[in-house]
């Protein structure tokens, strides 16, 4: 069996790949946005079968502030430009903290102080690994829906 995979933001969605040998296909979706696909599926004889148009919209991100104010804190401490009161950290705004207490911990030669700087930058990689990747989620969430539609349409 292949597939042709229709997909796109207009209510006909155009043709986004065709003879596709698998029931899956990656696409980028935008949060704010409604999307729209169908898939027909051809078998070796030549005979296909269309699926219906179907529809998801992408919310808008949202941010919740579940991160501790000390963490944003720290974040704030090596990295100037981040304002922990009104922001939250995004992995770029940790990776720059942390950037900035490498090379603050290289400048400094006391030994409690570079513990000190050795400590926060545990605590900054933990953060950065623990932010969501919402690009990531976004295109996962986009591959999910079609890997399901494409099952169906077996």
């Amino acid at each position: 069996m292949t597939y042709d995979v229709y997909f796109g933001v207009s209510e006909n969605p155009p043709l986004r790949a065709s003879g596709i040998p698998r029931d899956q296909l990656g696409v980028s979706v935008t949060a704010g946005k409604t999307y729209y696909w169908k898939v027909v599926v051809r078998d070796e004889k030549g005979a296909s079968n269309e699926s219906d148009i179907w529809r998801f919209s992408v919310k808008d991100e949202v941010v919740l502030d579940n991160i501790n104010d000390t963490k944003e804190q720290l974040v704030s401490k090596y990295n100037p430009d981040f304002d922990w009161k009104t922001q939250t950290p995004s992995k770029q705004e940790v990776l720059q903290a942390l950037i900035g207490a490498v090379i603050l911990y290289f400048k400094t030669s006391d030994g409690e102080v570079r513990q000190e700087i050795l400590n926060d930058v545990t605590e900054l990689v933990g953060l950065y690994f623990a932010l969501p990747a919402y690009e990531a989620i976004l295109a996962i969430a986009g591959i999910l829906i079609l890997t399901v539609v494409l099952k169906r349409s077996r």
